[in-house]
This record gives C-alpha cells, structure tokens and sequence, in this order.
C-alpha cells in the first residue's frame, strides 16, 4: 500500500484511539484535513467503518515488518 508519512501518521493517531479534532491539533493542520484524509485512507484500505479502517491498518503495518 502507498500511504505517505502524513497518512501514515494520522492513522497511527486514529488507531490510537484520537479523536479528529486531536489529531489536527498534534500535527498542526484543520480538523477538515484530517477528516478529508480519512475519507481518502478509508478508500485506500477499502474500509467501510472505524473498526475496518483501523484493523485494515493493523494488518499493513504487520505486512510492512
């Protein structure tokens, strides 16, 4: 999967448990940018909710290792 490093960061703060709003303020961008990266990584992941989203996720990162 091509992610880049702001996808990747704000998916480890999502899997993480962060809400939108507490992503953007960790890395300095709108609360809209986030979620429009969200939007994008669920597509990418072919993720339908939270839950897939973020064990989609899981199962990259242990695939990447």
């Amino acid at each position: 999967m091509n992610l880049t490093p702001r996808e990747t960061e704000i998916l480890d703060l999502f899997a993480a448990g962060h809400s939108n709003r507490m992503i953007a303020h960790k890395l300095g961008i709108s609360v809209i940018a986030v979620a429009d990266a969200i939007a994008v990584l669920y597509r990418k992941l072919g993720a339908h909710d939270r839950d897939s989203l973020i064990a989609a996720w899981q199962r990259e990162k242990a695939v990447g290792s």
